[in-house]
């Protein structure tokens, strides 16, 4: 082989050796990394196992929140609201005030939507009778 030709082969292997020590010391922080991930997994997943457990089991000495043993306070309904803007605010904040007075009862969204329903009159009422959304909220639960 002639000199020019032995050189191109040398650097040649010196250039693939740069990268397989490059790729091995990427390869090495990788398994370093999944390695830290898989130990924090554990810990969740032990975690995780230990709420599913307290949950399961309402009888394992954990007391039981105030919320869950206390019945809720009673709300007052708002007044009905005929869709004047200039007491829309009040409506708003009156029902918020149920639904934070009554949490569970009001759980969801659709439940909070059905209750101020609920409470429409005249025009309000009208309006929602015609709004698309009125199928999906008046269906059965």
């Amino acid at each position: 082989m002639d000199p020019a030709g032995e050189e191109f082969v040398r650097s040649a292997i010196a250039h693939q050796g740069a990268l397989l020590g490059h790729q091995a010391s990427q390869l090495s922080s990788t398994a370093q990394e999944v390695e830290t991930l898989t130990v924090q997994m554990a810990e969740l997943s032990g975690c995780f196992r230990e709420l599913q457990d307290v949950m399961s089991s309402p009888t394992s000495g954990v007391p039981l929140s105030l919320t869950q043993r206390e019945p809720e306070p009673h709300a007052n309904n708002p007044p009905l609201y005929d869709g004047d803007p200039n007491s829309c605010r009040a409506f708003l904040s009156q029902c918020s005030l149920v639904f934070a007075l009554q949490p569970r009862r009001y759980a969801t969204e659709r439940l909070k939507v059905a209750y101020v329903i609920t409470l429409l009159t005249g025009k309000a009422r009208r309006y929602w009778k015609f709004h698309p959304a009125h199928h999906y909220i008046c269906t059965p639960f």
